[in-house]
């Protein structure tokens, strides 16, 4: 008997290798099954991936372009309203949709940093006005 293992012919009627001490079993013994193929596992895809993603792009863009404030709200919106629909349709079918995600964290990001740059926008403009204008009036009462 050949040991399965290491390939060492031993006696025959014996239980465990010689040379390696495997369990060898008996050729009487062992059941062979037929053939079968290996089974390929398909990965499952995605629902709405590419509302994933351009909710992902439209984020970022959110948060890369801060100086125009035309295309700030707009994209954010729109990514956020996308990134949520992709993933509760990827939730429906018990996947994650890591695009989605990601579209949701930027955009949320993107909606807070454009509200913060307003404020500031507003607070600067205000203190600066005022400022200028009380300069003017200071200017203006010292020529009468």
């Amino acid at each position: 008997m050949f040991c399965e293992k290491c390939g060492f012919n031993n006696n025959e009627g014996a239980s465990f290798c010689r040379n390696c001490g495997a369990p060898i079993t008996n050729a009487a013994q062992q059941s062979y099954s037929p053939y079968q193929p290996p089974v390929q596992t398909v990965k499952p895809k995605i629902p709405s991936l590419g509302m994933g993603i351009t909710s992902m792009v439209l984020g970022a863009t959110t948060c890369a372009f801060l100086c125009y404030a035309v295309l700030i709200f707009p994209c954010a919106i729109i990514g956020l309203i996308l990134g949520c629909m992709a993933n509760s349709r990827a939730k429906a079918v018990g996947l994650k949709n890591g695009f989605a995600t990601a579209g949701i964290i930027t955009s949320v990001i993107g909606i807070v940093m454009a509200l913060l740059s307003l404020v500031f926008v507003i607070f600067l403009f205000d203190t600066v006005d005022s400022s200028f204008y009380n300069y003017y009036y200071f200017i203006n009462s010292l020529m009468l």
